[in-house]
């Protein structure tokens, strides 16, 4: 009988099912921030690129990421 990947790493770390659920909740959040911030980045050097692009280029938001199409 083979364990759960989730209840072997909980074994290994010596931790609760609710520590490992909160610390991925906090790992989630932090992600979520680093990618806001690099779409902003992003987006402002899209901005600056706009005079050089071909017209055929079109830029456009999908989610948080700026992407060429």
């Amino acid at each position: 009988m083979e364990l759960p990947l989730d209840i072997v790493v909980r074994w290994f770390l010596r931790q609760c099912k609710s520590e490992t659920h909160r610390r991925a909740k906090k790992l989630k959040e932090e992600i979520k921030i680093l990618f806001r911030e690099y779409g902003k980045k992003l987006e402002k050097k899209m901005i600056t690129l706009a005079d050089y692009l071909p017209s055929s280029a079109l830029y456009g938001k999908v989610g948080e990421l700026w992407t060429l199409s």
